[in-house]
């Protein structure tokens, strides 16, 4: 109907007609909302698996979890506009109430479903038309598996150990993805597939072996795209800038007062300041803990000297300001009424045990220390802009709504700490997670030696193993940014100090992109607000603030960036596309040839970009770009210098000074 009316030459809205529905016109918006039920009155949200471990996945492809809690409100009216799928798990079959099971069957058909783990009791018709039926009888066992799909086989080299399994046969029009048989040779489904989507009962799905920790059974992608039946879709990308992937570092403020094992006995915050800071000047979030320097806390005799060594860091130029609270507490999760944390029952108590401070206050910890570090810390023309959290590191809304009045960020928590023992994606974190009033927390992209040194206990080397992280991050998914996360206390012994350096080196000696953990947090907030629509003529529309790297998946073709508006170019692979402008129109025609410049990577932030026009961009190092077609091109900054580029194949490479760069890209012969 809508082309219709585009055809008779108006623009076109069409919706139902009780207007309950996003509707369409000469765009369409791409669905990208995956609805994940959950009731917070049986597991809080940052328990459940499904955020914990297959967010993960959701979020890689593109997708937003879209997580309902059926506690405190409706079940929503799915719009295939804006829903592309519905996703339920739990470990509890009291979860199951007829207001779920009986909107999980309504929506059949309306968009892809997958029920993981626990399935209800009494749902025949979502059973059935997800292709499961119950038996009448109750075989026994000894069980064993009769077949896996080899397209569903995840990460564990053997199947689980089924002692309860579901008494569930194929029912007809479903394809059986995992069976196992019993004693008297009965045939048992534990997965199957339909038109309708798919379901995988326990323990099919993450399994945990002892001193092995958990890895995935079956594939948490194909389970998404083949099983369930999830599209295709380009990628808001939260790893990469100008093609080449993030680097981000930022310090807790844990540390900062400890004596170092060095010359002179500096504080290991001296030590950080001199060995890492200034040495490598590369973009860098700090934080401090308000009571660990300020007069009239812990070390109230040597504030004068702490409070001058963080003026020192936070007046450099490439050093952005965070806080790490007031008095570091340490389990958020009871601050927000989740769990129970009886003091006597910890190695460290509550928080640090401040004289006179019994109480923890949420506005001292955040709004407070943030406006203590603006007041006497910062220099003139610099903010906090980052609150860092602590322990747990899990915020309940009532914190992230103070940090969020306050005007900064967030960022720490999240679980990603996977090495080479066990490089399961079952030890990587979303994203973030949302809580109400549009809040989210952002997740530290990867956790800080603390979890490498066996909670600072030793090996103090282990931080190296920090680029097992990276290698496992990488491939086969780029999963995170480069993330170096750490604390003062790195500084505190040498063998710390060296693992510091190592990873920054290992970094610095591969392609990447230097920004803060703001650029960082505004990107990864993004994702959950940016949006996808194709026109009319097949195009892809991508609506962004913040983010500026679209991830092409391996099935699309190579996109035609001269057909293209609002991108400054494409990979040479063509697997991500560097976004320029809020809105973005991405062909993939190649119906005329692609000879204009484009830029393949980069390692700056780019804020304008114009072939034959304006340029301008950020390079925290020296920068360098690569460029194709780009042989007839030079860089003329505002200035006047000339930047001419080396060509060597399809790419000509130009390289110019850090800093912050104005000027032209021109491209005409003979220049």
């Amino acid at each position: 109907m809508a082309q219709k009316i585009i055809n008779a030459g108006y623009t076109p809205w069409v919706t139902d007609g009780h207007l309950q529905t996003w509707g369409t016109s000469n765009i369409a918006p791409v669905p990208r909302r995956i609805l994940i039920p959950y009731n917070s009155n049986i597991e809080p949200l940052i328990y459940t698996t499904v955020h914990l471990k297959l967010a993960t996945m959701i979020e890689y492809l593109g997708y937003i979890p879209d997580y309902i809690n059926v506690a405190k409100r409706a079940l929503p009216v799915v719009d295939p506009s804006l829903h592309a799928g519905i996703i339920s798990w739990t470990s509890f079959d009291t979860f199951y109430t007829p207001t779920i099971t009986n909107w999980l069957e309504a929506n059949l058909g309306v968009v892809p479903e997958l029920i993981l783990g626990e399935l209800p009791s009494s749902a025949n018709k979502l059973m059935l038309s997800l292709g499961a039926e119950p038996l009448d009888v109750t075989p026994l066992g000894p069980y064993e598996l009769e077949s896996f799909t080899p397209w569903l086989k995840g990460e564990s080299s053997i199947p689980p150990v089924v002692t309860n399994p579901y008494f569930l046969k194929l029912a007809a029009n479903s394809k059986a993805l995992i069976s196992i048989k019993v004693a008297d040779g009965t045939s048992l489904v534990q997965g199957t597939k339909t038109k309708y989507g798919a379901l995988v009962v326990a323990p099919w799905l993450i399994d945990t072996l002892p001193m092995e920790g958990s890895k995935w059974v079956i594939d948490p992608r194909t389970l998404l795209t083949k099983a369930m039946g999830l599209e295709p879709i380009l990628v808001p990308d939260t790893t990469t800038q100008s093609g080449r992937r993030m680097l981000t570092i930022h310090i807790d403020g844990d540390g900062f007062t400890s004596v170092a094992h060095f010359a002179k006995k500096p504080y290991s915050a001296e030590v950080i300041l001199d060995k890492i800071i200034k040495h490598y000047k590369l973009p860098l979030t700090s934080s401090i803990i308000q009571a660990d320097i300020e007069p009239g806390g812990l070390h109230s005799k040597m504030s004068p000297k702490l409070e001058r060594i963080a003026r020192d860091i936070f007046k450099l130029p490439y050093v952005e300001i965070a806080s790490h609270t007031y008095s570091h507490p340490y389990f958020w999760t009871a601050l927000a009424g989740r769990k129970d944390i009886d003091e006597e029952d910890t190695d460290y108590g509550l928080k640090l045990d401040i004289p006179g401070y019994n109480t923890i206050s949420l506005e001292k910890e955040i709004t407070d220390s943030i406006k203590y570090i603006n007041d006497k810390l910062a220099p003139a023309n610099k903010k906090t802009v980052i609150m860092l959290w602590s322990g747990d590191a899990t915020p309940g809304p009532k914190a992230l709504e103070l940090a969020r009045d306050a005007g900064v960020l967030n960022v720490n928590g999240g679980n990603t700490d996977v090495n080479a023992d066990n490089p399961s994606l079952t030890h990587v974190s979303p994203i973030g997670r949302p809580e109400r009033d549009l809040l989210y927390q952002i997740y530290a992209p990867i956790l800080n030696e603390n979890v490498y040194t066996n909670l600072w206990h030793g090996p103090y080397y282990g931080f190296k193993r920090l680029t097992e992280t990276f290698e496992i991050t990488e491939k086969p998914y780029r999963l995170k940014p480069y993330t170096i996360y750490f604390h003062f206390y790195s500084g505190e012994v040498p063998a710390g100090l060296d693992a510091l350096k190592h990873n920054i080196d290992y970094v610095l000696a591969r392609p990447n992109t230097p920004v803060h953990l703001s650029h960082y947090a505004k990107v990864a907030k993004d994702f959950y607000f940016s949006a996808l629509a194709k026109n009319s003529d097949g195009q892809w529309l991508f609506s962004s603030k913040d983010i500026k790297t679209l991830r092409v998946p391996d099935v699309f073709d190579m996109p035609n960036i001269s057909q293209s508006s609002g991108v400054a170019g494409v990979t040479q692979k063509g697997d991500y596309v560097h976004v320029v402008n809020n809105i973005a129109q991405l062909s993939f025609d190649h119906s005329k040839e692609n000879k204009a410049p484009y830029l393949a990577s980069a390692n700056v932030i780019i804020d304008n970009w114009q072939v034959n026009g304006p340029v301008s961009f950020t390079a925290w190092v020296p920068a360098t770009l690569d460029l194709i077609n780009a042989g007839a091109c030079v860089f003329v900054s505002h200035l006047g210098e000339r930047y001419k580029g080396l060509t060597r194949g399809d790419i000509t490479q130009f390289k110019i000074p850090a800093g912050d760069f104005f000027g032209y890209l021109n491209c005409n012969a003979g220049v």
